[in-house]
């Protein structure tokens, strides 16, 4: 039906379709046919591109969550290096997103940067593996300041920054990163008893 009506009317009807298709994904992914919600979430991405291009500004967000979630089942089905690629265009539309409203999407440019640094490094790109991972640990850094409740997702990232850079032989900053990690667990247990 919504395909029917596209066909009709595309400016008007092209959001409802991309939508629908989002949804649709979601609902398949619950189910367990994760792979068929693969396929789904792709053609949801594309029509967002498109959508995109008409209106940046309205259309970019939705973009953002269709690509992550496009990641995330790529992943979940074995397939890290397309779920890599996607994760670095993700990237890409999160900063966009962060020199528009920094408050709102840093929190989710910092996951994406986390998240994207272990497809690097399983597909042999460890030095962007750790570039990427110092930088989401220096986001959380930022947001951690600001709010304590980023806390334990800066403990994540610095624990995966430690094992990054261990991995490689780089054994005198992971220690460093180790020793940052340890202070934050104290500064973690300290607001912990505040509260």
């Amino acid at each position: 039906m919504r395909r029917e009506l596209v066909g009709q009317n595309r400016k008007t009807h092209l959001p409802d379709l991309s939508f629908t298709l989002y949804n649709l994904a979601v609902r398949l992914d619950r189910i367990g046919r994760t792979v068929e919600a693969v396929k789904v979430v792709e053609e949801a991405v594309v029509l967002r591109r498109e959508l995109v291009e008409k209106d940046r500004k309205t259309y970019l967000p939705d973009l953002s969550l269709s690509i992550d979630t496009q990641v995330y089942y790529l992943n979940k089905i074995g397939k890290t290096e397309e779920a890599g690629k996607m994760g670095e265009e993700l990237v890409t539309v999160r900063r966009e997103l962060v020199e528009k409203d920094r408050k709102t999407y840093l929190p989710d440019l910092a996951w994406s940067l986390h998240n994207l640094a272990p497809y690097l490094h399983k597909i042999g790109r460890k030095e962007e593996a750790v570039k990427v991972a110092e930088e989401a640990v220096m986001i959380r850094r930022e947001l951690a300041k600001m709010d304590s409740k980023h806390i334990p997702d800066l403990k994540f990232s610095l624990r995966k920054l430690a094992n990054y850079l261990r991995n490689m032989d780089r054994d005198e900053e992971a220690n460093i990163v180790s020793e940052e990690l340890s202070s934050v667990r104290l500064r973690q247990a300290d607001c912990s008893m505040k509260n």
